[in-house]
């Protein structure tokens, strides 16, 4: 992790951006506090994932769910059958989404 004020940010954007995969992410600070986060994106990062987990109406609703599992009695992970068994052993390229996530 790396932290820039926001003036180094705008003045080295570009060189930023191509250090990100080097640092992971980049704290920005604005007058000494930080404001934003900049990550670095793959074929591999999960946008939809990402962005949710950082809204709190999301996890609200996480917690509810929970809380609505455990009183309804919820099926528990180990008891689940192994999902990886129904995925085709290899995946066509019409089967993959842009950025590599299968798409059902």
């Amino acid at each position: 992790m790396r932290i820039e004020s926001l003036r180094e940010v705008k003045a080295k954007f570009s060189q930023i951006v191509k250090s990100l995969p080097k640092y992971k992410s980049v704290v920005v600070t604005k007058n000494g506090r930080p404001c934003a986060v900049l990550l670095p994106v793959t074929e591999e990062t999960d946008l939809e994932s990402l962005l949710l987990t950082q809204r709190s109406d999301f996890w609200e609703l996480f917690d509810r769910a929970h809380v609505e599992g455990e009183a309804r009695g919820f099926t528990k992970f180990k008891d689940l059958p192994d999902w990886k068994e129904f995925l085709p052993t290899r995946l066509s390229r019409s089967r993959a989404g842009p950025w590599g996530q299968v798409v059902v």
